[in-house]
C-alpha cells in the first residue's frame, strides 16, 4: 500500500538508539518523522501535528501514560493516535494503563518493520 503524502510520526524515546532505530525504520517506509527524547519535548513536538505518536512508557520526566493523557486533554492534540511501545512496561495492566490515559496499541521491543508499519497504518486508519 502507498501513500501519496508520507505519514509523519513523532516518535517519543528517551533511549537514543532505540529512538534512532524507530526512525530508520519508519523512514525506510517512506515516513516523515520527528524524534522527541521526553515527555515534555514530546508535548511541544506534538504541536506539528504528526499523524501518529510512537510512545515509550518509562521516559525520565513523565511516564508516557502522562504524556498521552495530557495529549488527549488538549483539543489541539486529541485526535492524534498514540501507539505505546516499550521494553520494560511488559505487564499486562500496562495495556490496560494505556487504554485508560487514550493510548491505542501496544508493542513490545523488539518490533519488526512489517509489525510497526501494520499498526502504525492501522492507528491512522482508526483499526485497533
Amino acid at each position: 500500500m502507498t501513500y501519496s503524502e508520507p505519514i509523519t510520526v513523532l516518535v517519543v524515546n528517551d533511549n537514543e538508539p532505540q529512538n534512532y532505530a524507530l526512525a530508520q525504520m519508519l523512514r525506510r517506509d517512506g515516513c516523515a518523522v520527528l524524534r522527541a527524547f521526553s515527555g515534555s519535548e514530546a508535548l511541544v513536538q506534538a504541536r506539528k501535528r504528526p499523524q501518529v505518536i510512537l510512545m515509550d512508557v518509562n521516559m525520565p520526566d513523565m511516564l508516557g501514560f502522562e504524556v498521552c493523557s495530557r495529549l488527549k486533554s488538549d483539543p489541539a492534540t486529541a485526535g492524534i493516535p498514540v501507539i505505546f511501545i516499550s521494553a520494560t512496561y511488559q505487564y499486562p495492566t500496562a495495556q490496560q494503563t494505556g487504554t485508560s490515559v487514550g493510548g491505542g496499541a501496544f508493542l513490545f521491543y523488539p518490533v519488526e518493520q512489517q509489525q510497526l508499519m501494520a499498526v502504525v497504518r492501522g492507528a491512522i486508519a482508526g483499526i485497533d
